[in-house]
C-alpha cells in the first residue's frame, strides 16, 4: 500500500510539473496490457485526477513496437537500478550485454541520454 501510494505521489507530480507538455497533444492515450492490476489502479487514479481527458487501450505487446521498446527500456533501467545496488549480472544479461562495463556504455548511457528532462 505504502509503495502505490508513492508511486502515485511521484507520478501525480511528475505530470502536474509537466502538465504544459501532455496538453500539448492532441489527445492521450495509455497503451497497456493489463499486466498488475495494482499498476493499472494506479495508472487510471492519476490520469483521471491530473489529465482527466485521456483514452486507455488495451495492447497485445507482440502487436506495438514502441510498447516493446518501452519495455526493452525499464528493463535496462532496471538492471542498471541492480548493478548499481551493487548486485551482478544473471548469466542470461551477461549473455547480452557481456559485462558490466559493456551494459553500462551500451545500453544503460545511450537510454540516460534520452530520459525526459523535466520542466
Amino acid at each position: 500500500m505504502k509503495l502505490e501510494a508513492k508511486i502515485a505521489r511521484d507520478l501525480s507530480r511528475f505530470i502536474r510539473n509537466n502538465l504544459q507538455f501532455f496538453q500539448s497533444f492532441d489527445e492521450v492515450i495509455l497503451y497497456y496490457d493489463n499486466g498488475q492490476k495494482q499498476l493499472s489502479r494506479i495508472l487510471n487514479t492519476v490520469l483521471a485526477t491530473e489529465i482527466v481527458d485521456y483514452d486507455v487501450r488495451k495492447v497485445q505487446p507482440s502487436e506495438y513496437r514502441l510498447f516493446q521498446v518501452a519495455d526493452l527500456i525499464c528493463t535496462i533501467e532496471l538492471i542498471d537500478a541492480k548493478l548499481e545496488a551493487g548486485m551482478q549480472l544473471s548469466k542470461s544479461e551477461e549473455y547480452l550485454f557481456h559485462n558490466k562495463r559493456g551494459f553500462k556504455k551500451d545500453f544503460a548511457k545511450k537510454i540516460e541520454n534520452k530520459l525526459f528532462k523535466e520542466a
